[in-house]
């Protein structure tokens, strides 16, 4: 796989994430959409990227939107979030908040890979 054609698996993620949330098996996700699971499980690892009628059916087959599908419904509610968290800060409140959100994300992370937020 090149680097230049999928620099992530986030499209990947939010396929398996949905057919999680289902209950549904690669197998009844290939047979839905009218893939091989060998190709659903590719796309899931991000190692294939999946042209616009196969997206199609994919979506078609989870019962999502293909904006869904490829995490913009997400993305608007992460920025409406965001922008009520900043709402009525300055310029040097929002820096500061978000260096303390960067220091704060190095914690969390490395407790995270401790263990630690096992009880």
């Amino acid at each position: 796989m090149s680097k230049d054609r999928y620099k992530d698996s986030r499209l990947g993620v939010n396929i398996w994430s949905a057919r999680i949330a289902q209950g549904m098996t690669q197998q009844t996700l290939a047979e839905r959409a009218d893939l091989s699971v060998p190709y659903v499980s590719r796309v899931e690892r991000g190692e294939k990227e999946p042209s616009l009628s196969t997206l199609l059916r994919v979506a078609d087959a989870l019962n999502i939107g293909l904006d869904e599908l490829l995490g913009l419904k997400r993305e608007q509610v992460n920025r409406s979030k965001e922008r009520k968290i900043l709402e009525g800060c300055t310029v040097e409140q929002e820096a500061v908040l978000l260096e303390m959100l960067i220091e704060l994300k190095k914690i969390v992370v490395r407790e995270w890979v401790r263990g630690k937020h096992e009880n």
